[in-house]
């Protein structure tokens, strides 16, 4: 029998239910145990909570069951007993789990990076199932986030993991450098939650707003299009704008026909739908929600409301809605649809329900359960095949912009180089504003375009903001050889379009055909196991080196700290003085002047002595 963890952000008790909850309560409905962990979050057990919990969790009575095969467990890192506190590591916890279910088949999901911090002390064979579901590369860049290593996370936990599940194609390209077995699993709906809907139920905060209702439930964050709202609220002001969900620093224009009626539970979400003219995903269109597939579209359908959003990858293709490039478009689908006779108006609300039970969540996990099973019996299926099939379906839609983008990552990585050169040429003519250089100058490299590929790395460079990179190219070209110089460059094209792997294997071969001890190239090996949040390895690497390194050396930015930690151990404070100055050479200040107390310290102080007297003070 299996079991299966889903190790989440998101707690079980989460009013609008998200895709976590979904698939634990499909998978408990189909005769499987579920243990829900809400992972990211810690709190305190009581001593003989704790002592229950580790005889059988299912009987204690911090863990609250749901129903016989789906219980729930806010992660716990504390035990309080007679007002004492005592610390635990909860991957412990998580490993008395897995041995209490050691005769089933258990399975982990993991929906979030930061879980890997609890699977360290998991069995080596264990089934970890990373379930990707955002761009964390994207919310990174794009939203104030409190992790900043949740990027390199996310790689390590891909790496270790023995299926990688995907909700959006634009994932599934951004996954399938980092394991050989990924499953497109996309959102879905539970149809039964919006089928025969009561229509004499009318919400109390709906019963005052004038029709036509024009409606999005959801989180309210920055991903939300704010211009493309004023602008069509402003434009329609006989159109009611009825808003529900969370607000994330953000604000609604205040306008007098924009309602925001708050967070509202999953069960009543039904009511609100039934009374929608118009349902609306007004995203931004950019690289984050440009792999999001969004929730909300797959209720919306199923509840029969046409839909207006704008252009989404994950949509496109998708039979009767209406996706618009600009806030003019999405009003006039907005109109378009208020407009529709009542007979039109029906005919497709009949085609969206129709439309949306193959989404229905109870097919899309009997679907996943069959691939694990697969996987279990030593068969998978080619990720190229996957791919080959969407580049089939978006090459339909190959006038938009956004689509030429998303054909231009996958033809690089199925390494169709001149299909994918000449989607980056067509980018480039109509001047689009989603374009990613680092694929078009991993095109361009490969069919030769050499100062082609520079233009588009220093483009990619610019907009990433992370200029230090174009003063370490300008160094690589003008002191390394021809052969060194490409090397370099196409590690690093292959490191900026997240192909780690590759890069690491490519730089691996040539490194043993050279013989050399290049610190310049073992800097830049070292980088690359610190994008897959393998620091030891990178510390072993660099610590090889540390004899070789000299002024000339000319250092991966992303290794040069841990470079300048381990010269300061070896006490080599000449060459750390000089590091430290070149750093504010190329753009590096922040790390400089991160270090020079420590350099001073080390240069100006016994440091053994120090570290004696600070030890007898503890």
């Amino acid at each position: 029998m299996k079991v299966f963890f889903m190790l989440t952000a998101v707690p079980y008790d989460d009013e609008m239910k998200q895709r976590p909850q979904h698939i634990v309560e499909n998978l408990a409905k189909m005769g499987f145990e579920v243990i829900y962990i809400y992972a990211t979050s810690s709190k305190k057990i009581t001593a003989d909570q704790y002592e229950d919990f580790m005889k059988d969790f299912r009987l204690c009575d911090y863990v609250m069951k749901i129903n016989k095969n789906l219980y729930v467990i806010d992660r716990f890192d504390e035990i309080i007993k007679d007002n004492k506190s005592e610390i635990i590591k909860f991957s412990k916890v998580l490993k008395h789990l897995q041995e209490f279910y050691k005769n089933q088949e258990v399975y982990f999901i993991c929906e979030h990076p930061k879980c890997i911090d609890i699977l360290e002390e998991l069995e080596e064979n264990s089934f970890i199932i990373y379930d990707c579901i955002d761009d964390w590369t994207e919310f990174a860049k794009d939203i104030v986030w409190e992790d900043e290593t949740i990027v390199t996370k996310e790689r390590q936990l891909a790496s270790i993991s023995k299926l990688i599940t995907v909700s959006a194609k634009r994932l599934y390209c951004k996954m399938y450098p980092y394991n050989k077995n990924i499953f497109y699993f996309p959102n879905g709906v539970n149809v039964q939650d919006y089928d025969k809907i009561d229509t004499n139920i009318v919400p109390s905060d709906l019963k005052n707003i004038s029709k036509p209702i024009i409606f999005f439930m959801g989180t309210l964050a920055q991903w939300v299009d704010m211009e493309i709202i004023e602008f069509i609220a402003r434009s329609r002001p006989d159109y009611s704008f009825v808003f529900v969900g969370n607000k994330y620093n953000v604000e609604l224009p205040h306008y007098d026909n924009i309602y925001y009626l708050g967070v509202k539970n999953y069960q009543e979400l039904k009511y609100y739908l039934n009374k929608a003219d118009v349902a609306i995903i007004p995203f931004k269109i950019n690289k984050l929600t440009a792999s999001v597939s969004p929730l909300k579209f797959f209720e919306y359908i199923s509840a029969g409301v046409p839909v207006v959003s704008t252009i989404l990858p994950e949509l496109i293709g998708e039979d009767s809605i209406y996706l618009a490039k600009d806030k003019e478009e999405f009003l006039f689908g907005i109109d378009d649809i208020i407009n529709l006779t009542k007979h039109e108006y029906l005919d497709l609300s009949m085609r969206l329900k129709k439309n949306s039970f193959k989404y229905e969540w109870s097919i899309l996990i009997e679907n996943f359960i069959k691939y694990i099973d697969m996987l279990q019996q030593g068969m998978s299926i080619e990720k190229d095949k996957f791919l080959k099939e969407t580049i089939d379906n978006y090459e339909n839609y190959d006038k938009n912009d956004i689509v030429k983008n998303e054909l231009l990552t996958m033809y690089n990585l199925i390494k169709n180089y001149e299909l994918a050169y000449e989607k980056s040429n067509k980018l480039e003519r109509s001047n689009s504003l989603i374009f990613d250089f680092n694929q078009a100058a991993l095109a361009c490299f490969n069919v030769g375009e050499f100062d082609k590929a520079i233009m588009y790395i220093n483009d990619y460079i610019e907009k990433n903001n992370i200029n230090y990179y174009k003063k370490y190219i300008n160094k690589i070209k003008d002191i390394m050889d021809i052969n060194e110089k490409n090397i370099i460059i196409e590690v690093l094209l292959l490191k900026f379009c997240n192909r780690i792997y590759e890069a690491l294997k490519l730089l691996d071969d040539y490194l043993a055909i050279s013989n050399s001890p290049n610190p310049t190239l073992f800097s830049l090996l070292a980088s690359l196991y610190l994008d897959l949040n393998e620091e030891g390895i990178a510390i072993e690497i660099l610590s090889s080196i540390l004899q070789y390194l000299d002024n000339n050396c000319i250092f991966e930015p992303n290794s040069i700290s841990l470079i300048i930690d381990l010269l300061i151990k070896q006490k080599e404070l000449n060459l750390v003085e000089t590091i430290l100055n070149y750093l504010y050479d190329v753009g590096l200040e922040e790390i400089a002047n991160d270090k020079w107390a420590l350099f001073y310290f080390h240069k100006y102080f016994n440091l053994n002595y120090s570290w004696n007297l600070f030890k007898r003070v503890l």
